[in-house]
């Protein structure tokens, strides 16, 4: 029994880790790396997955709705800027909380 919890925290774990929000984008031949924006602001870079996409982990960044865009650059030189992409607002707090018999 406890080769099988065992196994199943091994196999699980790394999901479990990995949890936090990513800003992603399509795969782009040639891209060596990604700037990323929020608000019009470089806030860094990193490297473009094995298949060229992007996958940037926004652990850190605090909810709330930002403007995100990215340049995708190679040796070359980086792209124009991406579309932006709008991310969502936290939830609203909630109203009329109270006790109901």
């Amino acid at each position: 029994m406890k080769k099988t919890v065992l196994l199943l925290v091994v196999c699980f774990l790394p999901a479990i880790c990995l949890a936090n929000p990513f800003l992603v984008c399509d795969p782009v031949d040639g891209v060596v790396d990604y700037e990323i924006y929020k608000d019009g602001i470089k806030i860094g870079g990193v490297p473009a997955q094995a298949d060229g996409s992007l996958l940037y982990d926004l652990q850190g960044i605090t909810p709330g709705q930002y403007t995100w865009t990215a340049k995708a650059c190679n040796e070359w030189g980086c792209s124009d800027l991406s579309d932006p992409y709008q991310s969502p607002a936290p939830a609203q707090k909630p109203s009329g909380v109270r006790l109901k018999r």
